[in-house]
């Protein structure tokens, strides 16, 4: 038998091995291939259903999800994991020291880029790298909307509380972080965009 026959072979053999488990792990597949291509721009952004309650749009990235009011995801508390992913599970978090949202100056919002399992909203922010200073996003809650302007986007540790809390307004606009990690496919950094209250 020839070498290039035996290596025509081989090549079938792994194309048909290599999609016989693609169909049998195809969720598995799915959550690790989405979040890389929808950040590298090769895919958009699958926009979530209207809302109906609570939620945030980010037009220009497609993002429309549903969150959860949920003060043990910020960045600044303690973290418990477990709960967190729970909470993730149903969209976004937002968190907030103060009695309401319309009286905290910081609001931090945390999604997923991407996570080890399979769910409606484990890459909901995969696509936030192609944030862009300007950007616009908006925040329902009850009959409320709060837009907001992107004014910048950083990489931070995780672990640097302080620096999480320097994300604080600088003047008397309330701003909300919203926070994932970074990059793809990892837990190494935490990708913030910040957004700025703009009028509407």
């Amino acid at each position: 038998m020839s070498t290039s026959l035996h290596l025509k072979r081989i090549a079938c053999a792994l194309v048909i091995f290599g999609s016989l488990i693609l169909i049998w792990q195809w969720r598995l597949a799915a959550t690790v291939a989405l979040p890389a291509l929808i950040q590298a721009g090769l895919i958009g952004q699958a926009a979530d259903e209207r809302l109906d309650s609570d939620g945030l749009r980010y037009p220009a990235l497609g993002i429309q999800v549903p969150l959860t009011e949920a003060a043990w995801t910020s960045p600044l508390n303690a973290q418990d994991w477990t709960e967190i992913r729970s909470a993730l599970r149903n969209g976004v978090s937002l968190a907030y020291t103060e009695p309401t949202f319309a009286e905290a100056p910081l609001a931090f919002m945390t999604g997923h880029s991407s996570d080890v399992t399979a769910h409606r909203y484990a890459s909901v922010f995969a696509g936030l790298g192609q944030a862009q200073v300007g950007d616009q996003f908006f925040i329902q809650l009850g009959d409320a909307t709060y837009p907001y302007t992107v004014a910048d986007r950083r990489v931070l540790n995780p672990g640097d509380i302080e620096a999480f809390r320097a994300l604080g307004p600088s003047n008397d606009r309330q701003r909300v972080v919203l926070v994932t990690c970074w990059p793809v496919l990892t837990t190494k950094a935490r990708l913030v965009v910040i957004g700025e209250r703009a009028d509407l």
